[in-house]
């Protein structure tokens, strides 16, 4: 609907972390988002929650192409692999499918994206989007995660760092250096 904000996450893997990620800031922060997540939220009680603010949090599956059916002002993108076979011809008919899907954002919007991903980072040069990068590895990476340490529980504990200025220390309670990157 227009009357939201929509934040679409899309990606072969990790949308359902993402969005969840992005679901408890946004009502850590008070800003009491509508939420639909393909797994369970504890802090929503559930997959769906309907918020009383013009944000709107959702997963966009590139399934069947259902995520063309979204005009969101912020998209994400964290990877573009092969997957759901059944459908796509091949990788390249994946590839134009997320790019359809860029091509979507609203105007005055935002393309996220993991430059760490070969084909993220040329949607991301390609986009008539505003383009903000994040990464691990990437050059190109706006957003990044420096000095990485991971507690007992396989916790990560890194410096945010943006446009190579480290901003804060962000520590996990998530396992795992993809959760790292899914956090940026």
């Amino acid at each position: 609907s227009s009357n939201y904000k929509t934040l679409a996450v899309a990606g072969t893997h990790g949308k359902t972390t993402t969005t969840s990620m992005i679901s408890s800031c946004l009502i850590d922060a008070g800003k009491d988002p509508t939420v639909h997540i393909g797994g369970i939220l504890d802090s929503i009680g559930g997959t769906t929650s309907i918020g009383k603010s013009s944000y709107f949090v959702t997963e966009a599956c590139e399934y069947k192409d259902s995520f063309l059916k979204f005009h969101p002002y912020l998209g994400v993108i964290l990877n573009i692999e092969p997957d759901h076979l059944d459908y796509f011809r091949d990788l390249d008919h994946i590839y134009d499918s997320f790019l359809h899907f860029s091509d979507q954002i609203s105007p005055d919007g935002f393309l996220i994206g993991n430059a760490d991903d070969e084909r993220v980072a040329r949607l991301l040069e390609r986009t008539n989007r505003l383009p903000i990068s994040y990464g691990l590895t990437s050059p190109k990476a706006v957003w990044t995660a420096r000095n990485i340490s991971f507690d007992e529980n396989g916790f990560a504990l890194f410096n945010v760092v943006y446009n190579k200025k480290s901003l804060f220390r962000m520590k996990l309670s998530v396992p795992g250096l993809h959760n790292v990157s899914n956090s940026l």
